[in-house]
């Protein structure tokens, strides 16, 4: 079911995206190039400049995992748009990032 409802995201390492972790700009790569609308985390990293500005002006909000439920009860997304969420955002021991990207079919 994952597999029919995400997208395969390819990554440009030409495309710099400015925030402290650099295990992190891959995340942002996925969420801007895949036209997320919303990237969903708990890492403090995305919360602080200087990423939120990129994000942001990419149209894409910045969410902890408890604020996206309360904004799919009140404002589901529409069938068009897509989210990004984060889990443990780190590499795992096989070299894969943990990164699940989701979109609505």
């Amino acid at each position: 079911m994952l597999r029919a409802a995400s997208e395969i995201v390819r990554t440009d390492p030409l495309f710099i995206t400015p925030i402290r972790d650099v295990n992190d700009m891959i995340v942002m790569q996925t969420a801007i190039i895949g036209d997320a609308e919303v990237l969903c985390t708990k890492d403090e990293d995305f919360f602080k400049p200087p990423a939120p500005p990129l994000l942001q002006g990419a149209g894409i909000e910045i969410l902890d995992d408890l604020a996206l439920l309360r904004r799919l009860r009140s404002k589901p997304l529409a069938a068009s748009q897509k989210a990004v969420l984060v889990q443990n955002p780190t590499w795992t021991s096989t070299g894969q990032l943990a990164l699940v990207v989701w979109s609505m079919p």
